[in-house]
């Protein structure tokens, strides 16, 4: 029989670095950290600091023993120290990180000796920009307060790679069944960092693992809080307990001499035809010892070239030990890819000293049209009400707030010439409200007057109907009782008004006012959703209406069937967006714009497949409460809570507005033909009641019009060829107009 070898455990110091707060704010957060420890049997030490004035222990003036922050020489004495800090209080945060208590300095010595810490609280990142060991020893950077709530997942990455956690709040934070909200974090690019826990609804980091290449120090940083993701109730699993475990093996290992790392910046990235879109990768060597690589690209269609500083790289490099190489892999989007094409790439990266000898990254290159300057809206407006209408270039812009009033001002954005325009206003300025187009008529319903949600007396229950043929309002039925409501959405004969915020707060009511009848009717079921009905949008698509919170759940988006009075669940969008817009086109649902923390403008939803796809980032980011439109296959935003005016639109596929006349005109004598040649662009859908003008040079006669088989005529009047109807749809027109005999 072969003798077993056992492994040394590790010496740990529980640290409950709160308990001087007392009991009504000291949450006793440490018991969690201890379970987990029991749950595998390590042995540990616990220390609860009681007084922040000293170190180490001292006698009390009743004769008792007192517990101060420990000593630098009391850590070292112990493998790995769990130092865990609760919340901070409701009205104050004197304590809830280690500046707080004046214990960052031992820290910092402690991992200046070359200390293994493990570090908890939800309220650290309190430090963010004052102190040297958040700055510098986490290496953290705060992005915001507000990362993830109750119920909300996180997963783990490296070392916690396939762990799968819930946001539990076993710690009862505010209530017992409410939460602060957890601390979401970025971090540099650096060889000695990396995230080992994401939140799931961000992709940002709730967890980093500290290990600088060139010092024997090793921290894990727990930026949500232990607390928040341990057992409550039956709400428990292995992984709990296993996050604690893994953290502690990771930490009392020991740098390798050679080990590498593919950090990619982004590994999907969109442009127009005829661009190129530059990956930034980071290859780490994050051993001490230099590295030889070899590189390989395969895969890829499309054309692609890999950098190093600039300069094409060959099929190796050398990297420098505890250092890293900054490669950019260049692909060149070509100029007949078509909308949402895309093409994939795969980088290998093979070194046979390293400990892991082979590691790879896919890179995947869509072919998206970029969002371009359209002409500046005259005003900046937030919450107005955006209508379009079928076949037409125009976009309505109504109402909406300037400053904390509402206006009555409406807009026309003329998305083929990119012109702006007015037309009569509201008949009294509103904001927030329903809107609907039925056929030629506009309907507008409930809103607010002004910012004040509590001023009850601002909430409309007005219903106003605008005809977009004689350009007149009249007032319709009103509302059954005043709401700012969420959303308003339209399904045959029905204009629906979704949920808001009424003279009770949020509401789940569900109503649809009847266009034939001219009634309203208030459905039995309500909104299958109650958190912040205020933050809603809705777009109709194939026969259902598609509503989206983008207040706080977006990992899933209601669909209502009106047909049968049913809900089901299909998909959420992928980013964080508040007051975002949903509007259907061309078979796709596009949520656009809101307050968000990526570049993306956008979103595409495919209802066949279920899935969302990441469109182009915007020029001006905040677009929280823009007005979004879509006419022409175009998408419109404009205005926004940030108060900007400009105006951005995305060219979804080629149509009418890009049609051109193309002249020729050369040194003709007398006799000689001219010839002036015009493309029609057309897409899946006619263009109704077209129309389309080519001014010919002044210097150009001619004595006689040739025939054409397009139309097109001569208006001597003007001096210039003229085309009216609907092109057929689907199909690009190229046919020379012009046939005359020059004078």
């Amino acid at each position: 029989m072969s003798p077993s070898r056992l492994c040394l455990a590790p010496s740990i110091l529980l640290v409950n670095a709160d308990a001087s707060a007392g009991w009504f704010f000291g949450w006793p957060v440490h018991h969690y950290f201890e379970w987990a420890l029991s749950e595998h049997d390590y042995l540990y030490d616990l220390w609860d600091i009681q007084y922040t004035s000293f170190q180490d222990q001292q006698q009390m003036i009743d004769g008792t023993m007192g517990s101060g922050i420990p000593s630098l020489s009391t850590l070292q004495r112990y493998d790995v120290v769990i130092w865990v800090h609760s919340g901070c209080g409701y009205y104050r945060c004197s304590w809830g990180n280690p500046m707080a208590i004046n214990a960052d300095d031992v820290l910092m010595d402690f991992l200046d000796g070359g200390g293994r810490l493990l570090i908890s609280g939800q309220d650290i990142s309190s430090m963010d920009g004052d102190n040297g060991f958040y700055d510098r020893y986490l290496n953290a950077d705060l992005l915001s307060d507000d990362g993830a709530a109750e119920t909300e997942s996180i997963t783990g990455l490296n070392f916690l790679d396939g762990l799968a956690l819930e946001i539990t709040n076993a710690s009862l934070y505010g209530s017992s069944n409410s939460t602060s909200y957890l601390s979401l974090m970025q971090w540099p690019a650096a060889v000695d960092l990396s995230p080992v826990l994401t939140y799931d609804v961000t992709d940002t980091a709730a967890a980093l693992a500290v290990a600088p290449c060139r010092e024997d120090y090793r921290a894990v940083y727990l930026a949500m809080g232990y607390e928040n993701v341990a057992p409550r109730a039956d709400l428990r699993s292995d992984d709990m307990s296993a996050l604690v475990v893994r953290s502690i093996d990771w930490l009392t290992n020991s740098q390798p001499l050679r080990i590498f790392h593919i950090n990619s910046m982004v590994e999907e990235l969109s442009g127009a035809a005829d661009s190129r879109q530059d990956f930034t990768i980071l290859l780490e060597n994050n051993g001490v010892d230099p590295l030889d690589v070899s590189l390989a690209l395969s895969g890829a269609n499309w054309p692609v070239s890999l950098l190093f500083e600039s300069t094409p790289v060959g099929d190796s490099l050398l990297i420098d030990g505890c250092s890293s190489a900054q490669l950019h892999l260049w692909v060149e989007i070509p100029h007949d890819a078509q909308i949402e094409e895309t093409d994939t790439v795969t980088l290998t990266v093979t070194s046979p000293q390293s400990l892991i000898p082979t590691q790879s990254a896919t890179y995947v290159t869509r072919m998206m049209p970029q969002w371009q300057a359209g002409s500046p809206m005259q005003n900046s407006y937030r919450d107005a009400m955006v209508t379009t209408v079928p076949g037409s270039p125009n976009v309505y812009i109504m109402g909406g707030f300037s400053d904390f009033e509402a206006v009555a001002d409406v807009s026309v954005y003329d998305a083929c010439s990119d012109a702006w325009s007015s037309t009569t206003s509201l008949p009294v300025p509103l904001a927030a409200a329903a809107i609907g187009t039925i056929g030629r008529k506009v309907y507008v319903a409930g809103g607010v007057a002004n910012y004040d949600l509590d001023s009850q007396s601002t909430i409309s229950d007005k219903l106003w109907i605008y005809d977009l043929d004689t350009g007149a309002w009249q007032e319709g039925p009103p509302l059954p009782f005043p709401v700012v409501p969420s959303s308003g959405a339209v399904w045959r004969d029905r204009f629906y008004v979704l949920g808001g915020y009424d003279s009770n707060g949020y509401t789940e009511l569900m109503l649809y006012f009847d266009v034939t009848t001219a009634q309203w009717i208030i459905l039995e079921e309500p909104l299958p959703f109650s958190d912040n009905t205020y933050s809603t949008s809705a777009a109709t698509l194939n026969d259902e209406i598609y509503v989206v919170n983008s207040e706080r759940s977006w990992d899933d988006m209601n669909v209502y069937s009106p047909a049968d009075n049913t809900w089901r669940m299909a998909t959420g969008h992928q980013i964080y967006r508040y007051a975002a817009s949903l509007i259907a086109d061309g078979g796709y649902l596009y949520l656009v714009g809101g307050y968000t923390s990526s570049g993306y403008g956008a979103e595409r939803y495919d209802p066949v497949l279920d899935d969302w796809t990441l469109l182009s980032s915007f020029n001006y980011r905040d677009r929280a409460g823009a007005a979004v439109g879509v006419a022409n296959d175009r998408l419109i935003v404009t205005g926004g809570r940030a108060g900007t005016a400009h105006t951005e639109i995305l060219v979804l596929s080629r149509n009418f507005c890009d049609s051109t006349a193309l002249a020729v005109f050369p040194s003709v004598g007398v006799g000689e033909t001219l010839e002036l040649e015009i493309v029609l662009e057309t897409n899946d859908a006619s263009v109704v009641d077209a129309r389309f003008t080519a001014p010919i040079p002044p210097e150009i006669t001619f004595d006689s019009f040739v025939e054409n088989p397009l139309g097109a005529i001569y208006n001597a009047a003007g001096h210039n060829v003229e085309w009216q109807g609907t092109p057929p749809g689907g199909a690009s027109i190229s046919t020379p107009v012009l046939t005359a005999c020059a004078e």
